[in-house]
């Protein structure tokens, strides 16, 4: 299983403090308050705690609180703001970042409400960044877009690129690769122009090549990966360049290019050296990965084991897994299937012990095919069937991940509308003002004027109102009338599907007793020619009792009629199987037994004993009506 360690880049904005010894910064401490014990004006007080929280990292949140307390006493609203943001950095520092948000959203109270423009681009930015941390994408995306539109200066170019970058990583989360291109780009063109800060330039560049991976586009992304990697040898960063070169030898196994891979992973492992971490980790088992497809089984296993070490050194349960999976396909492939099954199930229980659900089907379906070759069909199925049910959960956990960054983008999108709504309202409403002193000029010299055209135009209003409110009521009837069509068509389809699911039940009773009709005739008949053409006539019949593909077609037919239906069921009782919403869709159409019985294809008393188990995972009492729960929901 190859591990694709693509390294996203995502730097923080911050003041760049210069660093002092530990005994410089303790004597500075010190000194400063000492000075902050002396009598001072309460402006004095502020910048010298200003100077402590720059010097005094262990006790910031205090001062920061006192920096507050003081800009309050005094009235200093902007003080108060730039205070409230320093408490937020003090706590986005101790990764507190719910707290932190706490404070930045009070400076931005502050802060819009007197109208601080000049800290505007600044408290977006802290507040955008935050939210991207919380998985709160719309917000992060509203923000920092919000920091973008407001920051003009060029001093504060930094503040930009750190904004498009994370915007750009915000857009990597919710899948949407050509929108984080774009502002991926838009930090590498200020840098460009800034051409000094190569390790920020390097990272950037980095992350549009890691776009074009997921892009499939191998050959644009090594373009980008080698910029990137040019540019990081003036840097010291270390995991950056073996995180370059693994990315390329990951676009070179995408392009089977093995051997180009194989030495630019080998690249990776030099410059990492004998540090042990995750990104060494999955570089030794991609090469395993190229190895074990080569049929070097030894080189892949002892590169498989030497990654499992690693990563249990460092605690990452992933790479454990993946691990476990890989040397087992190591033994699998060298047909030793017992310590195969073993290192499956070793991963097996890992996974399902830390709830890694993205791994377990893959490793049912192993397990299925090791038992298939192990000539025990048995335990094979019973592994696909797991494998089957697992990816279905997976599948739906991924659609609605995509259903919720549908909704991101939605709700940015619609905020981003509104905005410009609000803007284009503002301007109007400006535009109105300038108007009304005109008119109230125009009214000192011809009052009479005005005057008439404003009887004309409260005359037309007028009017104006009643057809409004004619056409208010017009569209109120058709909305009626829609609603009254809509009800009378869902009642007509269910309808055809109790009709349909009652002749689906006759037909089939019919049938199997003309089955048991003919089988008499058959015994009374003395030729063979008779027998034979009963025979084949039971035949027909037995076909024609074999109702799977009109069962499959009826539930998708219930299904369809009976959306709404089957979301509130499955919101409200995710633990139901598909057997037990098709068996709460029947007596929603109020079948009976015999005929749910029917369409299953299963005995009345299964049915029944199908609908008590229902009951309990309904949470019903015996007390309790079970059609007329279902009815309800």
């Amino acid at each position: 299983m190859l591990s694709r360690l693509l390294f996203v880049s995502f730097f923080l904005i911050s003041n760049v403090l210069i660093a002092e010894s530990d005994v410089e910064q303790g004597n500075k401490t010190d000194s400063l308050k000492l000075l902050l014990e002396e009598p001072h004006s309460v402006g004095d007080k502020i910048e010298l705690l200003k100077q402590l929280y720059d010097v005094s990292a262990p006790q910031n949140e205090l001062y920061a609180l006192r920096l507050i307390e003081l800009a309050q006493n005094q009235g200093d609203d902007k003080e108060e703001a730039l205070s409230y943001i320093l408490l937020g950095k003090t706590r986005y520092v101790q990764e507190k970042y719910e707290q932190a948000l706490e404070s930045y959203l009070k400076a931005l109270e502050i802060i819009e409400r007197e109208d601080l423009k000049e800290i505007f681009s600044r408290i977006h930015a802290h507040i955008g960044i935050t939210y991207f941390l919380l998985n709160d994408y719309s917000k992060a995306i509203i923000h920092l877009k919000g920091s973008v539109e407001y920051e003009n200066k060029k001093s504060i170019e930094n503040r930009k690129i750190s904004c498009f970058n994370t915007l750009g990583n915000v857009y990597v989360k919710i899948g949407d690769y050509p929108s984080a291109l774009q502002y991926y780009l838009e930090a590498l063109k200020i840098l460009e122009i800034a051409n000094n800060d190569f390790a920020v330039m390097s990272r950037v560049i980095n992350n549009i090549g890691i776009i074009y991976t997921e892009l499939k586009n191998p050959d644009k992304a090594i373009e980008f990966y080698n910029r990137a990697l040019a540019i990081s040898g003036q840097t010291k960063d270390k995991q950056l360049k073996s995180t370059l070169l693994s990315n390329l030898g990951i676009c070179y196994l995408d392009k089977s290019d093995f051997n180009k891979a194989e030495n630019y992973f080998y690249k990776g492992l030099e410059v990492i050296g004998s540090e042990s971490n995750a990104a060494k980790a999955y570089i030794l088992n991609n090469l395993g990965t190229i190895y074990l497809h080569h049929d070097k089984f030894d080189l892949a296993m002892s590169h498989f084991r030497e990654s499992l070490l690693i990563n249990k050194t460092i605690s990452d349960v992933s790479g454990i897994v993946n691990a476990y999976g890989n040397i087992a396909k190591v033994h699998r492939e060298k047909s030793d299937y017992k310590p195969a099954l073993e290192y499956f199930n070793k991963g097996l229980a890992l996974a399902q012990q830390y709830t890694l659900k993205t791994p377990i089907p893959w490793i049912y379906k192993d397990i299925s095919e090791t038992y298939k070759l192990l000539n025990r069909p048995k335990e094979a199925l019973k592994y696909y069937e797991l494998y089957e049910q697992q990816k279905d959960s997976l599948f739906n956990k991924e659609k609605a991940t995509i259903m919720s960054n549908m909704e991101v983008k939605y709700e940015v999108e619609k905020t981003e509308k509104e905005n410009i709504e609000l803007k284009n309202k503002n301007k109007i409403e400006t535009y109105k003002n300038a108007v009304l002193i005109g008119c109230l000029i125009m009214l000192l010299i011809v009052s009479g004027f005005i005057l008439s055209r404003q009887l004309a135009k409260m005359k037309n209003n007028k009017l104006l109102y009643k057809k409004n409110r004619q056409l208010d009521k017009t569209q109120k009837a058709l909305i009626e009338t829609d609603l009254k069509n809509t009800k009378l068509q869902l009642e007509y389809k269910k309808g055809e599907l109790t009709n349909l699911a009652l002749f689906i039940t006759k037909r089939n009773d019919f049938l199997n007793n003309l089955k048991l009709e003919m089988a008499k005739a058959s015994r009374k008949l003395e030729t063979e020619k008779d027998k034979s053409l009963v025979k084949q006539l039971q035949i027909q019949v037995a076909q024609s009792l074999d109702l799977s593909k009109e069962r499959k077609q009826f539930y998708i037919y219930v299904e369809q009629v009976h959306q709404e239906f089957f979301l509130k069921l499955h919101h409200l009782f995710p633990g139901l199987t598909t057997k037990e919403r098709q068996l709460a869709a029947y007596i929603r159409l109020s079948l009976s037994s015999k005929e749910i019985a029917s369409l299953l294809n299963i005995e009345p008393m299964s049915v029944n004993v199908n609908r008590h188990k229902l009951r309990k995972k309904l949470g019903l009492n015996k007390n309790d009506d079970l059609p007329e729960f279902i009815a309800q929901i």
